[in-house]
């Protein structure tokens, strides 16, 4: 096999590998956190209860126009949730 030949295959096996990649993650787009229950709550209300909480004691001047990206922390939210929620609650704006 020669440098074509073997780069065109590299190529097709890449192709092939992003395919499957992306029919995987359709399938399995939710998978089950290993440290649910760590770093935040592993009960799903608790969870909702906490972030909503986060969110309405977060305190944000008016923002002009669309929010277009976040940079928040992600350390447990018993560390930043209160800090983050201050990034995400334009988005929650915008719904």
């Amino acid at each position: 096999m020669n440098y074509k030949e073997e780069t065109r295959e590299i190529w097709s096996l890449l192709y092939l590998y992003r395919k499957c990649y992306n029919i995987c993650m359709t399938i399995l787009d939710v998978r089950p956190s290993p440290i649910a229950g760590t770093w935040y709550e592993g009960d799903r209300n608790s969870l909702k209860r906490d972030i909503d909480e986060y969110l309405d004691k977060a305190v944000l001047s008016e923002i002009e126009g669309r929010v277009l990206g976040i940079i928040a922390p992600h350390a447990g939210h018993r560390y930043s949730g209160a800090v983050a929620a201050h990034a995400f609650v334009p988005r929650r704006r915008d719904r």
